[in-house]
């Protein structure tokens, strides 16, 4: 009998995907056939919030296999911490495999890529992310049962099909492309799929539709949900202006420094 528990957020709840099984980690388990399957993520859960909340009830059930996908919902806020949550996932981590399981934690990301608005915005999210990115590489680095997965070196999700109306969450097309990212990262710790990814049920929403969500739900849930990060955005934005604006000073103006 197998056991695995998928810990993280709204992108391992599955939001974004249609059908059945919903979310890239369920689509991980039914291909490796997995006997009990328990998806414990939460809508907008941070990195603290999984290792307080999560990771005992994880724990409790000693998984085989542990997913874990955080630090989304992290950059997005004003007291934003690489380092925070990078120490977060080193101990989650930790903490799973002190009970014999294999882990694979998924990286974050580029935001860059597929997000809409500003670019400075664009800039200072896909910045944060990177930084959660080399922190938690770094804190896990030599880890024995650990898989890495990282998003940004697949094409398919650099490409708009593999994000769903918001730009946040993967689509369909994503969801089961991190699967299958997952089950090849997994491999070389012995786990082999047994059966192929299950279709979606529906299509995608068509342009028109994805625009009119954005503007009418996209939108005003970024902005509650980065309230408290909008101040810092908007320091960010004006720092940016006035150094592109500031006029570069030559050589010969420069003032001479006392001998």
């Amino acid at each position: 009998m197998s056991t695995l528990v998928a810990l993280g957020d709204s992108v391992t709840v599955g939001v974004g995907d249609v059908g059945t099984p919903t979310g890239w980690a369920a689509h991980l388990a039914w291909a490796l056939r997995i006997d009990t399957f328990r998806n414990e993520a939460k809508l907008g859960a941070r990195a603290r919030d999984v290792a307080r909340e999560q990771l005992p009830v994880a724990r409790a059930a000693r998984p085989d296999l542990s997913t874990l996908l955080v630090g989304g919902n992290d950059v997005l806020r004003g007291d934003f911490s690489p380092q925070d949550v990078g120490s977060h996932v080193e101990r989650m981590v930790e903490g799973l495999q002190r009970d014999g399981g294999d882990v694979l934690v998924v990286l974050l990301h580029d935001p860059r890529r597929t997000m809409p608005g500003p670019r400075i915005v664009r800039d200072v999210l896909g910045e944060r992310a990177e930084s959660v990115n080399c922190e938690v590489q770094r804190r896990l680095s030599g880890a024995s049962r650990l898989a890495l997965v990282d998003p940004r070196v697949s094409h398919v999700t650099s490409t708009r099909a593999a994000w769903s109306v918001d730009r946040l969450h993967p689509s369909a097309l994503g969801h089961r492309e991190l699967a299958g990212m997952a089950l090849a990262a997994l491999e070389p710790l012995g786990w082999q799929p047994y059966r192929e990814f299950l279709a979606p049920s529906a299509a995608q929403p068509s342009g028109a539709r994805r625009a009119w969500w954005l503007l009418r739900h996209g939108t005003p849930w970024f902005a509650k949900r980065s309230r408290d990060l909008l101040p810092e955005l908007a320091f960010v934005c004006w720092r940016h202006h006035r150094t592109r604006a500031a006029p570069t000073t030559s050589m010969s103006a420069r003032p001479t420094l006392p001998t």
